[in-house]
């Protein structure tokens, strides 16, 4: 009975989700919007489905349309000759010419191609259940890791909190590969726990394929070898060496399965782009959509972010000066583990806390040690290499790191043995307390994925924004928290005037309040209203204010609202407080503290805390200006 009631635990949770999803329209679901890349995947997956290829058509586009109307808005589509097609004669299969270049869609097949049966049985469901038996996978994979050295009981629930006590679950409505890639990683460690190394390198290879970073989290299948002290050491080598090929072998492969189909090996490279609102084979405004004339250049032929001395060629991005990378390198180095959008202790808190547990009290076994390498090698890597510094946790539309979904089977292998059931239930907690609300409501937070964070006072609000990635952090995607501009920062590039040094972009992370507004009765020099930034009377709020150049002071200007109002801010230095009198003004200075550069400009965190009686009424709320003194750097 001890060994059944786990077992029917996991069978049951298992019948629970896949009938869930079963019976789930992710169209409907969703409000017929697509989350972050689900427009690319869904449009693929159809595809093969419907037409066996790979291949952007009018076809897909209407098929996108008979259930999401507004069409794939966020797909990536390239353009590219040379791939093979099916011919009607001998040996039914063709070259396409040169000349006649065919739009293919712009991202890795693994995903569609292993969903696609389950599409063609279950219609669009069949990408939910799909993800749900992905995510079934890696927490077996997980219970039978722990399961070999505690009880079954304390398995099923520390799998459960490594696996679903984080934000893993929101993913399975997600029509992307997050929880392909946790499933391929799983099975590639179990593979290499059971003996079973060439399986454990295809499976690698595939997640490598998909997400060329995830190859780094095999560091165990080729650190294993090398400490079988009973193996001489040129045989130990020599495993290695065949490991390594047979997963390299096997991500080729693919590429060239890529190439075959595109033309191109790199499904991300070549004349690439992302399309928003009109798409290929469309008609918008009474004209002929096509590639050349839609559509945001996206593409990636390199490693890394470009630096200084580096040719940019088209969609790849912005030239960076090493100073900066460096910066921002440093920047990610806390943030990556403790920050506020991406950090893996509010998304992954079970792992993060069996991390520390390895590391500050033990026991500490070898295969412990084989999944910490891996980990930081994957943590380095991603920062300041691919994605790189500006982009290591998947983009603007994300809840989480959803990259590190790939390195979160790591966490059974150091997770201390003795210590499984207390850690778990401290992980469960601190996530409960970071991502309850986003257990409760899935989609609506998929949907708004700066919701979690923007709760004032909340708990996210507390760790750090990850600056080095600003214009990609989650809130971004309501327009009116984004890069709002006071005075004119960015100038006229064509007539190469230069924007004010004084000038700065604010960002509006949270809802303590209502971004850019007028302040009432106030103008400018020029006749224009005079622009701030409420606090909502009895919370505070956090801005990131963007600057041309570094900031010695910024000079605060408070106006009271029908109240007045206490009111403290601080921009890293010292914070400063000030009593603003009903309808009046008051005027003082803070020091900003450290900055990150980001894209040749200065990122600093200013917070604003309002200590009157909360109030709902916008009358109450004081407006705050910011005006900088600035030390313009020397120009060449």
């Amino acid at each position: 009975m001890t060994r059944l009631f786990p077992r029917l635990v996991m069978a049951l949770a298992a019948v629970v989700l896949l009938g869930l999803c079963a019976t789930s329209d992710p169209a409907r679901l969703s409000q017929g919007h697509f989350f972050s890349d689900g427009a690319t995947y869904y449009s693929m997956g159809w595809s093969l489905v419907g037409d066996f290829d790979l291949e952007y058509t009018a076809a897909d586009l209407a098929r996108v349309r008979r259930e999401y109307p507004d069409g794939p808005s966020g797909i990536f589509l390239k353009r590219a000759s040379g791939g093979l097609e099916l011919d009607g004669a001998l040996p039914w299969v063709k070259r396409v010419p040169e000349h006649r270049r065919k739009i293919y869609f712009g991202k890795a097949m693994t995903y569609p191609v292993m969903a696609a049966p389950f599409i063609a049985l279950m219609g669009s469901r069949g990408f939910l259940a799909f993800n749900a038996l992905c995510l079934l996978v890696a927490w077996l994979c997980a219970y039978f890791e722990l399961s070999r050295r505690t009880t079954e009981g304390r398995a099923v629930f520390s799998s459960a909190a490594l696996i679903l006590a984080t934000i893993a679950p929101i993913y399975v409505f997600w029509i992307q590969p997050e929880l392909l890639n946790l499933a391929l990683v799983s099975l590639g460690l179990l593979a290499w726990r059971r003996d079973r190394p060439m399986l454990s390198a295809v499976l690698f290879g595939l997640a490598a394929y998909t997400k060329p970073t995830q190859i780094l989290i095999a560091a165990p299948l080729g650190l294993a070898p090398l400490f079988e002290s009973a193996v001489p050491a040129l045989k130990r080598l020599v495993e290695v060496l065949r490991r390594g090929a047979v997963m390299i072998g096997c991500a080729v492969a693919l590429f060239g399965v890529n190439t075959l189909v595109t033309g191109e090996w790199n499904y991300q490279g070549g004349e690439r782009k992302t399309f928003g609102s009109e798409f290929p084979f469309d008609r918008a405004e009474l004209k002929d959509v096509t590639f050349g004339n839609s559509g945001e250049w996206m593409t990636t032929m390199k490693l890394g972010p470009l630096e200084e001395g580096e040719e940019a060629t088209r969609g790849a991005g912005i030239v960076q000066a090493g100073v900066e990378l460096n910066q921002m390198f440093a920047a990610n180095l806390a943030d990556f583990w403790i920050g506020r959008y991406a950090g893996m202790l509010p998304y992954f808190a079970p792992a993060f806390l069996a991390l520390l547990a390895f590391l500050l009290l033990g026991p500490r076994g070898k295969e412990g040690w084989f999944a910490v390498s891996a980990l930081l090698l994957f943590y380095l890597v991603s920062i300041r290499i691919l994605p790189g510094p500006t982009n290591w946790y998947g983009g603007g539309g994300t809840l989480g790191n959803r990259y590190f979904m790939a390195a979160l089977p790591l966490a059974p292998f150091f997770l201390p043995r003795g210590r499984e059931a207390l850690i778990a239930l401290l992980g469960a907690a601190i996530s409960t307390l970071f991502l309850l609300p986003a257990w409760l409501q899935p989609v609506e937070h998929s949907l708004r994925p700066a919701l979690l964070a923007s709760y004032p006072g909340g708990p996210l609000t507390l760790l750090r924004a990850e600056r080095a990635m600003l214009n990609d952090l989650s809130f971004c995607t309501d327009a009116w928290r984004k890069k709002q501009p006071f005075e004119d920062v960015e100038g006229d590039p064509p007539l190469h005037r230069p924007g004010a040094q004084h000038g700065y972009w604010l960002y509006f992370p949270d809802d303590g309040t209502s971004g850019r507004e007028p302040i009432p009765n106030m103008t400018r020099k020029d006749g224009e209203p005079m622009e701030g930034f409420s606090v909502r009377r009895g919370e505070s709020t956090e801005v990131l204010l963007r600057a041309n150049e570094p900031v010695d002071w910024i000079e605060v200007t408070l106006f009271g609202a029908r109240s007045g109002d206490d009111v403290e801010i601080e921009a890293g230095g010292a914070p400063q407080r000030a009593l603003v009198a009903a309808t009046g003004s008051v005027t003082f200075r803070v020091f900003p503290g450290h900055y990150v550069m980001y894209y040749d400009s200065f990122v600093y965190s200013v917070r604003v805390r309002s200590r009157g009686v909360k109030s709902s009424d916008d009358a109450e709320h004081t407006m705050v200006r910011l005006a900088l003194h600035v030390s313009p750097r020397p120009r060449s």
